[in-house]
Formats: C-alpha cells, sequence, structure tokens
C-alpha cells in the first residue's frame, strides 16, 4: 500500500502502466485508464476477501495466495522488525482480463503482517470514486467557477478544457 499521495500515485501508475494501453481507444488517457482501474479495483472485493483473515496477526503468503482465484505478485516491506504486506499486484491480459501473474514475494517472509490501518486504505481506494454524470453535471453549474470553460467527458469525469487540449498535446509527441 503505498505512502505517495493520490495525485503522485495516479502520476506514477500511468507512466508505468497506463501508457501502455494508449492503442486501446478505451483506456488512452489517464481518465480512462483510472476510472476502468477503479472499476477493476471493486471488482476484485479486496475488503470481502480480507475479512476472512484476522488483523494484526501473522498470515502466510499462501493463506494470501489463496483468498484469490488468480496468482498474484506480493511485495512486503519490514517495519521495527515485522513484516508487513505492502503491496499485491494483480494482472491483466490486453482484453482487460484478470490473469495469473509469475507470483512472487518480493521482500516477504513466509508470515507477513497486516495492518487494520492499511486495510481501511484499501478499503477508501486509492484511485478514487467514479462519480455518474447527472451528478458531476449539477455540481458544475453550481459551482463558483462555472465561468471557466469546462467539457464533461463520455464518462462523466470533468476535466479544464486547457489541461484535455495539453493531453492531446502530449499524445501526439508519443
Amino acid at each position: 500500500l503505498s505512502r505517495e499521495s493520490n495525485a503522485e500515485f495516479r502520476k506514477s501508475r500511468w507512466e508505468r502502466d497506463g501508457v501502455f494501453f494508449f492503442a486501446n481507444q478505451r483506456l488512452n488517457n489517464p481518465t480512462k485508464y483510472f476510472l476502468k482501474a477503479t472499476k477493476l479495483f471493486k471488482k476484485l472485493k479486496l475488503t470481502e476477501k480480507f475479512q476472512q483473515v484476522t488483523l494484526g496477526e501473522y498470515i502466510s503468503l499462501n493463506e494470501i495466495q489463496q483468498l484469490f482465484d488468480v496468482k498474484v505478485k506480493l511485495i512486503c516491506e519490514t517495519r521495527k522488525s515485522v513484516n508487513y504486506l505492502k503491496d499485491i499486484t494483480f494482472c491483466y491480459d490486453e482484453n482487460i482480463r484478470l490473469i495469473n501473474c509469475i507470483p512472487t514475494a518480493k521482500y516477504c517472509s513466509n508470515n507477513v503482517m497486516l495492518k487494520k490501518s492499511e486495510l481501511k486504505r484499501v478499503d477508501s481506494t486509492e484511485l478514487g470514486e467514479e462519480v455518474p454524470v447527472e451528478k458531476k453535471r449539477r455540481d458544475i453549474t453550481k459551482s463558483p467557477f462555472k465561468k471557466k470553460e469546462r467539457k464533461i467527458t463520455e464518462s462523466g469525469v470533468e476535466v479544464k478544457r486547457s489541461k484535455l487540449k495539453k493531453r492531446n498535446d502530449e499524445s501526439e509527441e508519443l
């Protein structure tokens, strides 16, 4: 689980993973990519899976792998001689279907600790919430910034035209 701010997290993930989807019209910009990532995240139902685990106690790496229908990659970190689960990576194919990863457990001992505070971060999602188009449009009309040009994309996400233009300019460079 990352300690980066949401903006840093999104930027690093787009630069690391999202740009590989540039040719896919459904995911070819950060907005589309993160909306899809949010939907995929919710489908994983991580909170439900981890409710089966006693928080604050050690869990084996095998038990973590068994929580999911596919093999995942795990990253841990050690703080004050305790090995904590830091990151779980799920793998997807080019059609955005969940597939088995080559399972690894980087920096993990055989047993890791799950902290309740870390699970809350997972539950609230670092990716953000998708807002329906209708609700977003209402919010814009009440906004003190309504004089500025705004655009609602097909996915319902609000972006300033200047930023949209900048993204289009950047995409031409790629």
